[in-house]
């Protein structure tokens, strides 16, 4: 398989920026958070979690206003590690099902591709300072500077650089 850097960089770096900003709005929704409701359903991240919450016969949400809105805890800083799934509950007399995350989650799937990109660069990094070769890990050791790879013919440093 041909290796494509730059798509490899594209990645490496959208996911980095991906997990720094989910994880910046999960604590900034400790605060405040936005929340989108349908009329029989509600979705949301705010208090530190992403939560979907509906009734289950599709009648309204009592007391419940059509649009964006958000939710601020005024002088408290709201926050919880918990996981609650399928949790039900009776507003009104409605059956409402609650699906509740920690915010953070959310920013754990882009941060898993990111680290092994992040790691595995490195790892080539440290091998091309060692004199091994950067994609088969041959020991270039006694080979000139600008000697292609016995193993895999992957091009050596260019005259005048330093390893």
């Amino acid at each position: 398989m041909k290796p494509r850097p730059k798509l490899r960089r594209i990645v490496k770096w959208g996911a980095t920026s991906l997990t720094v900003v989910l994880l910046a709005l999960w604590v900034g929704s400790c605060w405040d958070g936005p929340m989108y409701c349908t009329g029989q359903a509600l979705f949301g991240w705010t208090g530190g979690h992403v939560f979907a919450e509906w009734t289950s016969n599709g009648d309204p949400i009592p007391g419940a206003v059509r649009g964006w809105y958000g939710e601020f805890f005024v002088g408290t800083f709201h926050f919880d590690w918990g996981f609650y799934t399928n949790y039900k509950m009776v507003v009104s007399g409605v059956t409402m099902e609650m699906y509740d995350a920690p915010g953070w989650t959310l920013a754990v799937v882009p941060a898993i591709p990111a680290a092994l990109l992040w790691r595995s660069d490195w790892i080539a990094h440290r091998r091309s300072l060692k004199g091994f070769c950067k994609k088969c890990n041959y020991d270039r050791h006694g080979l000139a500077a600008d000697a292609k790879c016995p193993e895999c013919g992957e091009p050596g440093l260019p005259q005048g650089t330093k390893a």
